[in-house]
């Protein structure tokens, strides 16, 4: 390992709650405030901290403007509003070496600026991609049944997809906004309001790497929703259907769409979208099914979509990922079922 990763690999192990203290941002319930946006809550309707930790105690991921990292990321936003770089990276070390966390740069003595936490926005409305770049950029997705590319038939064939699945496909390539710099993220779904407006988009790739989805760089990406045609329609009050599924994340939200019946509203969210489920005007005897997978994420989920939804609305599990797409048909009245 060279000094460079070993100094590196030192301060990444400090847990969090360390590096929180000693930069000046305070933690309540494995919360901060966010050195990239400034926001000190998740939304509006979310008065929770935006910050959440990593349950290793070594990450960070603001459900604001999504950006995330581990420690010496949350000490470069910090110190120069800026992720690790060139420009910084010689200050980051030199502020975990005063404090005995690593091995300090031999024969180059650094300055270490003071932190200034940004002050948060007051009263300001969420912030989303310019209306006119976002309605562009998906302007330039295919339907994925239109799409000629073997990693996404591979991805489609392997979760036993039809190839119309709701969703538009981005080919790398031609024009792209500065807050879009994700190539290979071609599974492409819009991201909506509580009230059915649209805000932003969310990515997913079809090839082994991780992260597996994106959100436009710099921009809010909590309290967003993914929804069907019908599910579009609940939003802007204009279905009066009183079944909803839930889904967690794009991936199962794609999938249900494709097996729900006809007329039946699919929503979906991704980490932080749920509170927007308080704000929806949901159907007087609204009957909600939730889809969630089967780990402690998932239940937390569900534990934010029951606290988010008013208490006139019955919210209820179901188990559609013990299910394979050929029971399609089972699935539709299934989830009638569920959310009767």
């Amino acid at each position: 390992m060279s000094e460079a990763d070993n100094w590196l690999a030192e301060a990444k192990s400090v847990v969090m709650d360390d590096v929180l203290a000693e930069v000046g941002y305070e933690v309540r319930r494995r919360t901060t405030d966010c050195p990239s946006c400034g926001e000190q809550r998740r939304g509006r309707a979310d008065r929770r901290r935006p910050v959440g930790m990593r349950r290793d105690g070594l990450g960070w991921q603001c459900m604001r403007c999504s950006v995330k990292g581990d420690g010496p990321a949350f000490v470069a936003y910090a110190l120069t509003q800026k992720p690790v770089c060139r420009e910084n990276i010689a200050e980051v070390r030199a502020w975990y070496a005063a404090r005995g966390w690593c091995e300090p740069e031999v024969g180059r003595p650094v300055v270490v600026r003071a932190v200034v936490q940004r002050p948060p926005p007051v009263d300001q409305d969420p912030t989303y991609p310019p209306p006119d770049e976002l309605r562009r950029l998906l302007g330039l997705c295919v339907p994925v049944k239109e799409a000629r590319d073997e990693g996404l038939a591979a991805f489609l064939r392997a979760r036993g997809w039809p190839d119309d699945v709701g969703a538009g496909w981005l080919a790398d390539g031609g024009w792209r906004p500065s807050w879009w710099r994700w190539p290979g993220y071609g599974l492409v779904v819009p991201a909506w309001t509580a009230d059915g407006r649209l805000a932003s988009m969310h990515a997913r790739t079809v090839y082994a790497r991780s992260p597996k989805t994106r959100w436009p760089s710099g921009y809010q990406a909590g309290g967003l929703l993914f929804a069907n045609i019908e599910g579009r329609a609940l939003l802007r009050w204009e279905s009066r259907s009183k079944h909803v599924l839930i889904c967690e994340g794009v991936t199962d939200t794609l999938r249900a769409s494709s097996q729900a019946p006809p007329g039946f509203p699919v929503l979906g969210g991704a980490s932080g979208a749920w509170s927007a489920l308080a704000d929806v005007r949901w159907p007087a005897g609204a009957k909600v099914a939730v889809a969630m997978d089967l780990d402690g994420t998932g239940r937390r989920y569900q534990d934010a979509i029951r606290a988010a939804v008013p208490g006139g609305v019955e919210v209820r599990p179901w188990a559609m990922w013990r299910r394979t797409p050929a029971e399609a048909a089972e699935h539709a009245d299934e989830v009638a079922c569920a959310a009767k």
